[in-house]
């Protein structure tokens, strides 16, 4: 009737991202129309990964190389994160604690760990799984196992003191490194010939590339010419378990 009026409400439920357009009529009883334009743009969720893929290069076998993966939801829709399918043998994850529910804007961490048991190529991947418009893609994982190696080397390989009066001591140092890929514990040095010393020292163990000197003494009681003091090479043992 003249002077009345009536509420109509306008849903708008987009099923993809994007903006969006069309328009409502009115049609009345005397064939007249009245349009009201419609608009809405359709914000999806989305949730991001990086790095998109972790290489781990070469790991000795039976050691584990970690990597951090970090997860975003960069819009403003809620996100959650239900499961965590990974595959390829010698990768896991650890530090995911699920379902993990991320607001707009934040960011969250985890570790993807490879600890290979025998030498070889190992290929997987890491896919998430989420209730986002836009889940992310699985991330590729690759690494390869390599055997342990341990050796050592000594520098230099023989020490001469020259001449050393009766009684006195001269001292030289003799460096050992280890050169291989893995820890090696070396237990004891054993040093042969009369008059020469290796004090102090304890059982160490050696990462790679790590070095120690070794303070060998000659303390001469009579006058004359001594050998070259050769240090045995420790042979290396793998550490304790």
């Amino acid at each position: 009737a003249p002077g009345d009026s009536l509420t109509l409400t306008v849903k708008f439920a987009p099923t993809v991202a994007g903006t969006k357009s069309d328009s409502v009529s009115l049609v009345n009883s005397q064939g007249g129309i009245t349009s009201v334009s419609l608009s809405g743009t359709a914000v999806g969720s989305s949730l991001t990964v990086s790095p998109g893929n972790i290489s781990f290069g070469n790991v000795v076998t039976n050691l584990t190389n970690s990597q951090t993966v970090q997860i975003t939801n960069p819009g403003t829709i809620t996100v959650k994160v239900s499961a965590a399918n990974i595959t390829g043998t010698g990768f896991s994850t650890s530090g995911l604690n699920l379902p993990l529910t991320l607001n707009g804007g934040q960011s969250s961490t985890f570790n993807v760990q490879f600890n290979p048991k025998t030498a070889a190529a190992s290929n997987g991947n890491l896919t998430l799984v989420t209730d986002a418009t836009s889940s992310p893609a699985p991330l590729t994982l690759s690494g390869t196992g390599i055997a342990a190696g341990l050796t050592l080397s000594v520098n230099p390989s023989s020490v001469s003191f020259g001449n050393v009066n009766v009684s006195a001591a001269a001292s030289k140092n003799v460096t050992v490194t280890n050169t291989g890929n893995s820890d090696v514990a070396i237990s004891s040095v054993t040093l042969s010939g009369a008059q020469f010393a290796l004090p102090g020292g304890s059982a160490v163990t050696l990462t790679p590339s790590r070095t120690i000197a070794l303070a060998v003494t000659f303390t001469p009681n009579v006058s004359r010419s001594r050998p070259d003091p050769r240090p045995h090479s420790p042979h290396p043992t793998p550490p304790p378990a």
